[in-house]
Protein backbone atom coordinates (compact mmCIF):
# COMPACT_ATOMS: atom_id res chain seq x y z
CA UNK A 1 0.00 0.00 0.00
CA UNK A 2 2.79 2.48 0.82
CA UNK A 3 4.52 1.87 -2.65
CA UNK A 4 1.36 2.81 -4.55
CA UNK A 5 0.72 5.59 -2.24
CA UNK A 6 3.81 6.83 -2.67
CA UNK A 7 3.98 6.33 -6.67
CA UNK A 8 0.98 7.89 -6.59
CA UNK A 9 2.18 11.24 -5.48
CA UNK A 10 5.37 11.37 -6.99
CA UNK A 11 3.50 11.26 -10.20
CA UNK A 12 1.14 14.00 -8.78
CA UNK A 13 3.93 16.01 -7.84
CA UNK A 14 6.29 15.48 -11.51
CA UNK A 15 3.29 15.79 -13.49
CA UNK A 16 1.47 18.78 -12.04
CA UNK A 17 4.31 20.89 -10.32
CA UNK A 18 4.55 23.67 -12.28
CA UNK A 19 6.91 26.49 -11.71
CA UNK A 20 5.08 29.47 -13.58
CA UNK A 21 4.21 32.36 -11.58
CA UNK A 22 4.88 30.21 -7.65
CA UNK A 23 7.30 32.38 -6.08
CA UNK A 24 10.38 31.18 -4.75
CA UNK A 25 9.14 30.00 -1.43
CA UNK A 26 6.06 27.77 -3.11
CA UNK A 27 5.85 25.45 -5.95
CA UNK A 28 1.98 25.31 -7.76
CA UNK A 29 0.24 21.94 -7.35
CA UNK A 30 -2.64 21.10 -9.79
CA UNK A 31 -5.86 19.91 -7.90
CA UNK A 32 -9.23 19.28 -8.83
CA UNK A 33 -11.20 22.61 -9.21
CA UNK A 34 -7.98 24.53 -8.87
CA UNK A 35 -4.26 25.12 -7.93
CA UNK A 36 -2.89 25.43 -4.34
CA UNK A 37 0.59 26.57 -3.78
CA UNK A 38 3.23 24.50 -1.75
CA UNK A 39 5.48 25.41 0.60
CA UNK A 40 8.21 22.93 2.51
CA UNK A 41 8.82 25.02 5.31
CA UNK A 42 5.01 25.27 6.04
CA UNK A 43 4.40 21.30 5.23
CA UNK A 44 7.94 20.76 7.65
CA UNK A 45 5.73 22.67 9.90
CA UNK A 46 2.29 21.08 10.01
CA UNK A 47 4.29 17.65 10.46
CA UNK A 48 5.97 19.29 13.58
CA UNK A 49 2.58 20.64 14.75
CA UNK A 50 0.94 17.58 14.31
CA UNK A 51 3.86 15.32 15.99
CA UNK A 52 4.34 17.81 18.99
CA UNK A 53 7.56 18.42 17.49
CA UNK A 54 9.38 21.67 18.73
CA UNK A 55 12.74 21.27 16.54
CA UNK A 56 14.05 20.33 13.37
CA UNK A 57 16.40 18.24 14.47
CA UNK A 58 13.23 16.56 16.18
CA UNK A 59 11.88 16.07 13.30
CA UNK A 60 15.27 14.96 11.41
CA UNK A 61 15.08 12.18 14.04
CA UNK A 62 11.26 10.95 13.36
CA UNK A 63 11.93 11.18 10.17
CA UNK A 64 15.14 9.28 9.90
CA UNK A 65 17.05 11.76 8.05
CA UNK A 66 20.00 14.58 8.30
CA UNK A 67 19.13 17.56 9.68
CA UNK A 68 20.90 19.07 6.56
CA UNK A 69 18.34 17.14 4.59
CA UNK A 70 15.59 19.11 6.55
CA UNK A 71 17.96 22.37 5.87
CA UNK A 72 17.90 21.79 2.14
CA UNK A 73 14.59 20.99 1.48
CA UNK A 74 13.49 24.42 3.12
CA UNK A 75 16.10 26.51 1.67
CA UNK A 76 15.56 25.01 -2.15
CA UNK A 77 11.85 24.37 -1.79
CA UNK A 78 11.77 21.14 -2.83
CA UNK A 79 8.80 19.32 -1.93
CA UNK A 80 9.97 15.94 -0.52
CA UNK A 81 7.41 13.53 -1.44
CA UNK A 82 8.45 9.81 -0.59
CA UNK A 83 9.70 11.29 2.94
CA UNK A 84 6.32 13.33 3.56
CA UNK A 85 4.23 9.94 2.40
CA UNK A 86 6.77 8.00 4.62
CA UNK A 87 6.08 10.15 7.77
CA UNK A 88 2.23 10.68 6.96
CA UNK A 89 1.37 7.03 6.51
CA UNK A 90 3.90 5.49 9.46
CA UNK A 91 2.37 8.23 11.96
CA UNK A 92 -1.18 8.95 10.63
CA UNK A 93 -1.46 12.05 9.57
CA UNK A 94 -3.83 13.50 6.85
CA UNK A 95 -1.68 13.69 4.06
CA UNK A 96 -3.29 16.60 1.90
CA UNK A 97 -3.52 18.80 5.13
CA UNK A 98 0.28 17.89 5.59
CA UNK A 99 0.81 19.36 1.83
CA UNK A 100 -1.80 22.13 1.51
CA UNK A 101 -2.73 22.82 4.81
CA UNK A 102 -6.66 21.73 3.93
CA UNK A 103 -8.51 20.59 7.30
CA UNK A 104 -11.02 17.61 6.25
CA UNK A 105 -14.30 19.06 7.40
CA UNK A 106 -15.32 17.81 10.03
CA UNK A 107 -18.21 20.05 11.06
CA UNK A 108 -20.59 17.96 9.87
CA UNK A 109 -19.65 15.03 11.90
CA UNK A 110 -19.27 16.96 15.07
CA UNK A 111 -22.72 17.60 14.83
CA UNK A 112 -23.84 14.64 15.45
CA UNK A 113 -22.06 14.89 19.62
CA UNK A 114 -25.53 15.69 20.72
CA UNK A 115 -27.34 12.22 19.46
CA UNK A 116 -27.56 9.05 20.87
CA UNK A 117 -26.19 5.75 19.69
CA UNK A 118 -29.97 5.19 18.72
CA UNK A 119 -29.82 7.61 16.48
CA UNK A 120 -26.99 6.31 14.94
CA UNK A 121 -28.24 2.84 14.96
CA UNK A 122 -31.04 4.55 13.17
CA UNK A 123 -28.99 5.39 9.81
CA UNK A 124 -27.66 1.50 9.62
CA UNK A 125 -24.06 3.49 10.51
CA UNK A 126 -23.62 0.59 13.00
CA UNK A 127 -24.48 -2.43 10.25
CA UNK A 128 -22.64 -0.54 7.59
CA UNK A 129 -19.56 -2.46 6.39
CA UNK A 130 -17.84 -0.01 4.94
CA UNK A 131 -17.95 2.12 8.34
CA UNK A 132 -16.49 1.80 11.65
CA UNK A 133 -18.55 2.78 14.41
CA UNK A 134 -16.24 2.66 17.62
CA UNK A 135 -17.40 1.26 20.78
CA UNK A 136 -19.82 3.43 23.11
CA UNK A 137 -18.89 3.53 26.61
CA UNK A 138 -17.74 0.54 26.90
CA UNK A 139 -14.41 -1.41 24.93
CA UNK A 140 -13.68 -5.33 25.01
CA UNK A 141 -10.62 -6.58 23.51
CA UNK A 142 -10.35 -9.73 22.07
CA UNK A 143 -7.61 -12.13 20.78
CA UNK A 144 -7.69 -13.40 17.49
CA UNK A 145 -9.53 -16.77 18.64
CA UNK A 146 -12.29 -14.39 19.89
CA UNK A 147 -11.73 -15.21 23.38
CA UNK A 148 -11.76 -11.52 25.84
CA UNK A 149 -8.85 -10.49 26.97
CA UNK A 150 -9.86 -7.21 28.72
CA UNK A 151 -12.39 -4.67 29.10
CA UNK A 152 -13.03 -1.46 30.65
CA UNK A 153 -15.71 1.47 30.64
CA UNK A 154 -15.18 5.28 30.47
CA UNK A 155 -17.71 7.78 29.67
CA UNK A 156 -15.57 9.25 27.21
CA UNK A 157 -15.59 6.47 25.09
CA UNK A 158 -17.50 7.91 22.29
CA UNK A 159 -19.19 6.88 18.99
CA UNK A 160 -19.65 10.50 17.70
CA UNK A 161 -18.36 9.50 14.20
CA UNK A 162 -17.88 6.50 12.00
CA UNK A 163 -14.96 6.61 9.77
CA UNK A 164 -14.34 4.56 6.56
CA UNK A 165 -13.33 1.16 6.74
CA UNK A 166 -10.59 1.34 3.41
CA UNK A 167 -9.60 4.94 5.24
CA UNK A 168 -9.16 3.75 8.14
CA UNK A 169 -7.52 0.39 7.39
CA UNK A 170 -5.45 1.62 4.17
CA UNK A 171 -4.31 5.08 5.30
CA UNK A 172 -4.36 4.88 9.24
CA UNK A 173 -3.06 1.34 9.15
CA UNK A 174 -5.90 0.08 12.35
CA UNK A 175 -8.36 -2.47 12.42
CA UNK A 176 -11.55 -1.70 12.94
CA UNK A 177 -11.79 -3.85 15.81
CA UNK A 178 -8.99 -1.47 18.10
CA UNK A 179 -10.18 1.63 17.28
CA UNK A 180 -11.33 3.75 19.68
CA UNK A 181 -12.78 7.52 19.74
CA UNK A 182 -11.88 9.21 23.04
CA UNK A 183 -13.10 12.46 24.13
CA UNK A 184 -10.53 14.85 25.48
CA UNK A 185 -11.57 16.15 29.35
CA UNK A 186 -9.05 19.42 30.53
CA UNK A 187 -6.74 21.14 28.92
CA UNK A 188 -3.67 19.56 30.32
CA UNK A 189 -2.22 19.09 26.37
CA UNK A 190 -2.86 23.04 25.52
CA UNK A 191 -2.05 23.91 23.00
CA UNK A 192 -1.83 20.38 21.10
CA UNK A 193 -5.06 19.50 22.52
CA UNK A 194 -7.98 21.15 24.33
CA UNK A 195 -11.09 20.34 26.19
CA UNK A 196 -13.88 18.80 23.95
CA UNK A 197 -11.03 17.10 21.26
CA UNK A 198 -11.70 13.74 20.07
CA UNK A 199 -8.66 11.84 19.03
CA UNK A 200 -8.11 8.34 17.10
CA UNK A 201 -6.95 6.11 19.42
CA UNK A 202 -5.04 2.51 18.00
CA UNK A 203 -5.63 -0.07 21.22
CA UNK A 204 -2.98 -2.36 19.27
CA UNK A 205 -0.32 -0.07 19.75
CA UNK A 206 1.25 0.66 23.17
CA UNK A 207 3.91 2.24 22.48
CA UNK A 208 5.21 5.61 20.34
CA UNK A 209 8.20 7.57 19.47
CA UNK A 210 9.86 9.58 22.12
CA UNK A 211 7.45 12.23 22.63
CA UNK A 212 4.68 10.91 20.94
CA UNK A 213 1.11 10.19 22.07
CA UNK A 214 -0.49 7.60 24.31
CA UNK A 215 -3.69 6.95 25.61
CA UNK A 216 -3.55 6.14 29.05
CA UNK A 217 -6.35 4.74 31.72
CA UNK A 218 -6.45 5.03 35.53
CA UNK A 219 -8.51 2.63 38.00
CA UNK A 220 -11.16 4.41 37.66
CA UNK A 221 -11.89 4.70 34.08
CA UNK A 222 -10.58 7.86 33.30
CA UNK A 223 -8.54 8.73 30.50
CA UNK A 224 -5.62 11.18 29.32
CA UNK A 225 -3.65 11.56 26.36
CA UNK A 226 0.44 12.30 27.55
CA UNK A 227 3.26 12.66 25.64
CA UNK A 228 5.62 10.00 26.51
CA UNK A 229 9.49 10.46 26.87
CA UNK A 230 12.22 7.50 27.33
CA UNK A 231 14.51 8.06 30.43
CA UNK A 232 18.44 7.41 30.74
CA UNK A 233 17.90 4.15 32.49
CA UNK A 234 14.98 2.82 29.61
CA UNK A 235 12.26 3.55 31.82
CA UNK A 236 9.19 5.61 30.33
CA UNK A 237 7.75 8.51 32.03
CA UNK A 238 4.38 10.23 30.71
CA UNK A 239 4.22 14.18 30.87
CA UNK A 240 0.96 16.87 30.15
CA UNK A 241 2.40 19.83 27.52
CA UNK A 242 0.63 22.74 29.76
CA UNK A 243 3.10 20.98 32.30
CA UNK A 244 0.49 21.41 34.78
CA UNK A 245 0.55 17.84 36.52
CA UNK A 246 4.05 16.09 37.78
CA UNK A 247 5.46 13.63 35.35
CA UNK A 248 4.48 9.76 35.98
CA UNK A 249 6.28 6.63 35.43
CA UNK A 250 4.50 4.29 33.22
CA UNK A 251 5.59 0.40 32.47
CA UNK A 252 3.78 -0.94 29.21
CA UNK A 253 4.17 -4.93 30.28
CA UNK A 254 3.25 -3.85 33.88
CA UNK A 255 -1.01 -4.80 33.33
CA UNK A 256 -1.41 -3.78 37.60
CA UNK A 257 0.11 -0.63 37.31
CA UNK A 258 -1.88 2.55 36.84
CA UNK A 259 -2.01 4.74 34.40
CA UNK A 260 -2.06 1.56 32.16
CA UNK A 261 -1.46 2.53 28.22
CA UNK A 262 -4.70 1.86 26.18
CA UNK A 263 -2.79 2.74 22.88
CA UNK A 264 -1.41 5.10 20.34
CA UNK A 265 -2.95 8.20 19.32
CA UNK A 266 -2.77 8.03 16.03
CA UNK A 267 -4.75 11.18 14.54
CA UNK A 268 -6.55 14.51 16.80
CA UNK A 269 -9.08 16.03 15.50
CA UNK A 270 -10.01 19.69 16.73
CA UNK A 271 -12.93 20.92 17.77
Amino acid sequence: MGNTVNKKVSHLHQEYIENGNASKNTVKLKVPGGHVLINTKDALGRIKEELGLQTDAELADVMSVNIRRIHNWKQRNTVPTEAIVAICGSEGLDLEYILTGNKPNWAKEQQTQEKEPSELESHNISNDPQRVCPPYKNYVKHDCHGNELYSFESPQLVDVLAPGTNWLVHALGVQPEDLILMKIVGDNMFPWAQDGDLVFVDTSQKSTINGGVLALRYSDGTMVVRRVFRNPDGTLHAKCDADCCEPELIDISNEDMYPLVVGRVIRRLVK
